[in-house]
């Protein structure tokens, strides 16, 4: 098992030799079942030649028995520890509670700089779901108001249609603030994915909305009708790490192997890399 692992991971760091590849979609913090230690993601981003991981701290998340529920102030301080321990290899995603949380808190932590002035936090994560709140509640228009403020995006996770996270919810909240970069994580969760990629085809057209797509538990052929539809400048390149584990990124084995066989370099390099740093403004 061990020697297999190893293929993977020289097959995947093989796809992807002289491009860069950044992570927007990563936790770390306690989930019941799963490994999201800070040690596992970095191991992982290691052992793959990741080089750069955006993190928010699933500890704010409020399931009960499964997350710590832990409050915007403590989940994000730690979120801002880890960073500052690794700044070479993270970045942080302030993680937002509308229903309980405060956006004067928030504003503390978007305000934090490293030694080299780079900030610590890089844009702001919404989880309809598992904070309870519909994507587009009023709720959330001061935390996006504070998006707009420090010129950061927001990632929302996106499920289905008729959920608190649909697309339809997230386009709703993003049309009430136009010049704030929204990124669907997952492209409506574990599919189908056309309701996502048919949304971010409208804002694209009409021009309403700033919506982006990520391919975190996403299948090639949709990541593929996704650039094809929207562009390569509008889907990046996520995974949830860590949820599959020690090995987490040779489930992304298959993805990158596509990507690099149907795209050309520069539109291969958009998805890989090159729209994180544009969108969520990384130095390098």
């Amino acid at each position: 098992m061990r020697n297999i692992c190893l293929v993977i991971a020289l097959s995947l760091c093989s796809v992807a030799a002289g491009t860069d590849i950044i992570d927007v979609h990563a936790h770390i913090g306690n989930f019941r079942g799963y490994d999201l230690s800070l040690n596992n993601l970095l191991q992982n981003m290691q052992r793959y030649e990741i080089k750069l991981a955006l993190i928010s701290n699933i500890d704010a998340a409020q399931l009960s028995g499964i997350t710590p529920n832990k409050s915007e102030a403590e989940a994000n301080e730690e979120t801002a520890i880890a960073v500052r321990n690794n700044s070479e290899r993270l970045r942080g995603l302030v993680w937002v509670r509308p229903n309980d949380g405060s956006p004067q808190v928030i504003e503390k932590f978007l305000t934090q700089k490293l030694p080299d002035g780079n900030p610590v936090f890089v844009g702001m994560k919404f989880h309809p779901e598992m904070n309870y709140f519909k994507a587009d509640d009023e709720k959330v228009d001061a935390y996006l108001n504070l998006c707009a403020k420090y010129q950061i995006p927001a990632v929302f996770h996106c499920g289905r249609s008729g959920s608190n996270s649909s697309p339809e919810r997230i386009y709703n909240v993003a049309k009430r603030h136009p010049d704030v970069a929204i990124v669907l994580y997952h492209m409506g969760a574990f599919g189908p994915h056309e309701s996502a990629i048919q949304i971010a085809e409208q804002a694209l057209k009409n021009k309403d909305a700033k919506l982006y797509l990520e391919t975190s538990q996403v299948d090639p052929d949709s990541v593929l009708k996704a650039i094809r539809t929207l562009g390569s400048d509008h889907v990046m390149f996520g995974t949830d790490a860590c949820y599959y584990g020690k090995n987490h990124y040779a489930s992304y084995a298959k993805l990158m192997e596509v990507l690099k066989s149907e795209l050309g370099k520069e539109d291969y390099e958009n998805v890989l890399s090159e729209n994180a740093k544009r969108i969520f403004k990384l130095a390098g």
